[in-house]
């Protein structure tokens, strides 16, 4: 049976975490795609999954890792 979840991403140059809708057939398949999702960018920070109301998985990036992608993000934005 496959299972709907909403998978929030908070990203450091965006003000909302972005939504994204995933179908897995459990839990662990659901916190991988997440894990992956954490991974895919310097730039993403958390990621928290839900089913329905109820906070499934959520996890954080160390303050090195996000104070790196800062770093970054200050680096190839243009100065204002």
């Amino acid at each position: 049976m496959v299972r709907a979840y909403s998978l929030f991403t908070t990203d450091m140059r965006f003000n909302v975490p972005t939504l994204t809708f995933i179908l897995c057939a459990d839990e662990e398949a659901a916190i991988a795609r997440a894990v992956e999702n954490l991974a895919s960018s310097v730039f993403h920070t958390a990621v928290e999954i839900r089913e329905r109301d109820d906070v499934v998985y959520r996890r954080v990036k160390s303050s090195n890792a996000m104070r790196r992608a800062a770093d970054r993000r200050d680096r190839l934005s243009p100065d204002m």
